[in-house]
């Protein structure tokens, strides 16, 4: 039976990198994908769900939560999971501060895959 892992992100607004990482971590685990609230919002947490549930389909559960992940304590529902995967080293930190069990996981780095890239484009489409 494979491991749970617990995937969170923005996803503002979810790319390429995404969806490769998440491909490779789907290999070895069940994978929870974590939607949170923080910003900037470029497409809603709706929008990422379903977009994500478009690729991955029943392959991965989806977790929509209306705070930020350093409240989960709080969260309703909150799911259970065996490990936090993120490349994101704040993450790492805090959930180690937690003594929550996580592991940091390589970015998949390729064109398109830079949230801060793509919010840029979107912002100079709106603005022209």
């Amino acid at each position: 039976m494979k491991r749970i892992a617990f995937f969170p992100g923005k996803f503002q607004p979810p790319h390429i990198g995404h969806v490769l990482t998440i491909s490779k971590l789907l290999k070895k685990y069940y994978v929870i994908i974590g939607i949170s609230q923080d910003g900037p919002r470029v497409v809603s947490q709706q929008e990422v769900k379903r977009i994500f549930e478009t690729i991955f389909g029943d392959r991965a559960d989806y977790f929509i939560f209306n705070d930020i992940l350093t409240n989960y304590k709080e969260i309703k529902n909150f799911p259970r999971f065996d490990v936090l995967l993120t490349g994101n080293d704040e993450v790492i930190d805090w959930a180690r501060k937690l003594n929550l069990p996580t592991e940091k996981i390589p970015r998949s780095e390729c064109i398109g895959s830079s949230g801060t890239e793509l919010r840029g484009f979107y912002e100079r489409k709106r603005d022209s």
